[in-house]
């Protein structure tokens, strides 16, 4: 299995940087965007172009298993963005001289992930200090997770963890929060058929990828 991590982090607003994005977007990724905080179309941007990036090492052959890329790498986003119907992003994989690889894309307080693999996949990346798992509030996010078959988590950090993983199945499978986390079952390293993966190599977030067996 080929697997590579993308990270970046954006300033949110830099209203220079995103409208320079925003500019060369595909029509479609730019109306599915539209809708969103400005935040959050300014992290859509960015993931856009960290593909075109990620793809680039992907076929150079001079990718690593994690990179962070510095956000005035980000200049030119992806030509194309495909979605199915369950808002899963390019669904049947992107295809590149070295054959098919499958991306996944996610973004937290800034900060963007795009995983490539040669399998299908989910990622999913969460910031420690997201208001989710705030001191005051992390305990009702974990009983809101929480699986019958699982433990509480106890801590912050381990609800993030917990959190980032599940997310990370459900793209996988294409469900996105359609499907209550709750519902969701996962290990410390498989969940539903697919391995987990786990990567804290960003200080102050929690990285977990799903990956077909």
């Amino acid at each position: 299995m080929r697997l590579e991590l993308y990270h970046s982090y954006i300033d949110t607003a830099d209203r220079a940087l995103t409208e320079r994005l925003w500019a060369h977007l595909p029509p479609s990724r730019r109306e599915e965007l539209a809708p969103r905080t400005p935040a959050s179309r300014a992290e859509g941007a960015g993931l856009t172009a960290l593909l075109t990036h990620a793809l680039e090492q992907w076929q150079t052959a001079s990718g690593t298993a994690f990179q962070t890329v510095p956000a005035t790498a980000l200049t030119r986003p992806f030509a194309r963005w495909e979605v199915a119907p369950n808002g899963k992003p390019f669904p049947a994989g992107i295809s590149t001289p070295q054959g098919v690889v499958f991306v996944s894309f996610s973004h937290s307080n800034g900060h963007l992930l795009a995983a490539v693999c040669d399998r299908p996949l989910g990622a999913d990346i969460q910031a420690w200090e997201a208001p989710a798992f705030a001191p005051d509030r992390f305990s009702r996010t974990a009983a809101r997770i929480t699986h019958p078959d699982e433990s509480l988590p106890a801590a912050p950090r381990e609800v993030a963890r917990r959190f980032a993983a599940k997310e990370a199945a459900l793209k996988l499978s294409g469900d996105g929060l359609r499907r209550a986390l709750c519902l969701v079952a996962v290990g410390e390293d498989e969940t539903d058929g697919a391995s987990l993966h786990f990567c804290e190599k960003v200080s102050d977030c929690i990285i977990a990828v799903a990956v077909s067996r």
